[in-house]
C-alpha cells in the first residue's frame, strides 16, 4: 500500500468503482482518472458536489483506507471506517479499555513532551529560537498535571505569529490548521483502527462531542510537522492565505515528503502513526512500558 492521500475539491466528481481501481470523473471536463484502492490511504472530500457509489466506500474499507467530509469551516464532519482493523482487535480493545490511569498518565506525559520538543524544533528552524519550549518540555509531569502543554502553546502560537491566537472557529489563517489537523486527525484514527484500538477511549482526551479521542491524543507530536509548512507558507506569501487548491497542496505535502524519526529511524507519517498506534496496543497490553513517539525532521521548503 503507498498511503495516498487523494483531495478532492473545487470541482464536480463522480467517483465509481472499476476492477480494482477507483475512477474519479470530472463532470466539467469529462476526464477521467484512474487510482488503485489498494494506494489510497486517505480520499478528502472538499466539496459537496461529489457523488459516489457505495462500492467506492466499500472497496476504500476492504483496503484499509478512509474517506472523510470537509464542512464550510474546512473541519472533518464524516468520516469512514473499516469495521475489522486488526485479528486480535477484540482482545486489544479489551486490554485497552482495562489499561489504569497512572499508566495512562505516564503515556500523556511522553505524548506531550515529544510534542513540545518538536514545537521548539519548528521555532528554531523558523525563528532560531524556541522561544524557551525545551525547557518547558523537560518540566512536564505524568498526566502534565502541570498544565505545560497550555503554556507552552501560548508561547509556540505566539512565536509563531500567523494569528492573534489559535482558534478553530476563526476566520483567519486559523482555517488553515483545521484543515491540516482535520486530515491528520482522520489518519490517526485509522492508524487506531488497523492497530486494533478503539479510537473513542482516548488516554487523556474526552470530550464527550468527540467521538474519537484516542485519534486526537495520538496526532499530538506530530502537528507540528503540519505547521512548520503552513508558517514558512504564509511567510512567504507575506501574511493571510487562502485555503485554494495550491494551499490544500502545499498542507498535504508533508503526508508525503515530511520525515520524522521514530525508533531511531526516518519514516513518514503514515508509518509513524501505525507505529505509535501499536505500540500504545502493547502498552495496553502489557507488553511494554511506554508508546514510542516521533521526533521532528521538518521538510525544508515548499516552494
Amino acid at each position: 500500500m503507498i498511503d495516498r492521500i487523494i483531495n478532492l475539491e473545487s470541482g464536480n466528481f463522480f467517483l465509481h468503482a472499476e476492477n480494482k481501481l477507483l475512477v474519479i470523473e470530472d463532470r466539467r471536463t469529462k476526464e477521467k482518472h484512474t487510482i488503485p484502492f489498494k494506494d489510497i490511504g486517505v480520499l478528502v472530500c472538499g466539496t459537496s458536489q461529489i457523488t459516489l457509489t457505495e462500492s467506492v466506500i466499500s472497496q476504500i474499507a476492504e483496503n484499509g483506507g478512509i474517506a472523510i467530509f470537509m464542512n464550510k469551516k474546512h473541519l472533518a464532519n464524516a468520516m469512514t471506517l473499516p469495521l475489522s482493523g486488526h485479528h486480535l482487535q477484540s482482545e486489544r480493545m479489551a486490554a485497552q479499555a482495562r489499561i489504569s490511569e497512572g499508566m495512562k498518565k505516564r503515556v500523556w506525559k511522553n505524548i506531550i513532551k515529544t510534542k513540545i520538543f518538536n514545537q521548539a524544533r519548528v521555532l528554531e528552524l523558523l525563528n532560531n529560537d524556541d522561544a524557551g519550549l525545551r525547557k518547558m518540555g523537560d518540566k512536564v509531569l505524568p498526566g502534565d498535571k502541570n498544565n505545560t502543554e497550555a503554556r507552552a502553546a501560548t508561547a509556540y502560537f505566539k512565536a509563531l505569529g500567523v494569528f492573534s491566537r489559535r482558534d478553530k472557529d476563526a476566520e483567519d489563517n486559523n482555517i488553515l490548521f483545521n484543515y491540516a489537523y482535520s486530515v491528520l486527525h482522520a489518519t490517526a484514527t485509522r492508524a487506531l483502527c488497523a492497530a486494533g484500538l478503539h479510537p473513542t477511549l482516548g488516554i487523556n482526551h474526552h470530550n464527550r462531542y468527540n467521538p474519537f479521542c484516542l485519534a486526537s491524543d495520538l496526532m499530538e507530536p506530530l502537528r507540528p510537522l503540519l505547521d512548520y509548512a503552513i508558517v514558512e507558507t504564509v511567510r512567504k506569501n507575506g501574511g493571510v492565505n487562502a485555503l485554494d487548491k495550491e494551499m490544500k497542496a502545499r498542507i498535504l505535502k508533508p503526508f508525503v515528503s515530511g520525515r520524522v524519526y521514530i525508533d531511531k529511524k526516518s519514516c513518514e507519517i503514515f508509518f509513524a502513526l501505525n507505529r505509535m498506534a501499536s505500540s500504545y496496543a502493547a502498552v495496553c497490553q502489557g507488553v511494554r512500558e511506554e508508546i514510542v513517539c516521533p521526533l521532528l525532521i521538518p521538510i525544508r521548503s515548499h516552494s
